[in-house]
């Protein structure tokens, strides 16, 4: 699993699942604002500073477990979603793109390391 701390770099390897979803942009830099885990599976999730959007819900539901816990005001994304910019972790999304034929993304990642 990956692991982030707040003010790390992290650049986003897909868009927004859902409208509900914290807005990114793949292959867009991003800082870490706030981290935290859930409490069914321990995944970990960041917030790059969005407050969520406007619902009844007052919880974040877990993509790996389906558990719910108290958004704390911030919106959340899985980490999986991320991966710090730093040269091993872009190299090795740089692999999957090339993997999955995803030339322009993997562009992007390398350029990132320019």
């Amino acid at each position: 699993m990956k692991k982030f701390q707040i003010n790390d770099k992290v650049i986003a390897l897909t868009n927004p699942g859902n409208q509900m979803s914290q807005y990114r942009v793949k292959g867009q830099i991003y800082s870490v604002k706030g981290v935290s885990f859930c409490s069914g599976c321990g995944d970990q999730r960041i917030n790059i500073g969005q407050a969520p959007k406007p619902s009844n819900n007052k919880n974040v539901i877990c993509v790996g477990c389906g558990s719910e816990q108290n958004h704390l005001g911030l919106a959340w994304t899985n980490s999986k979603y991320f991966a710090k910019v730093e040269k091993e972790d872009i190299e090795e999304e740089m692999e999957k793109a090339e993997v999955e034929e995803d030339y322009e993304f993997a562009a992007i990642l390398r350029d990132t390391l320019k």
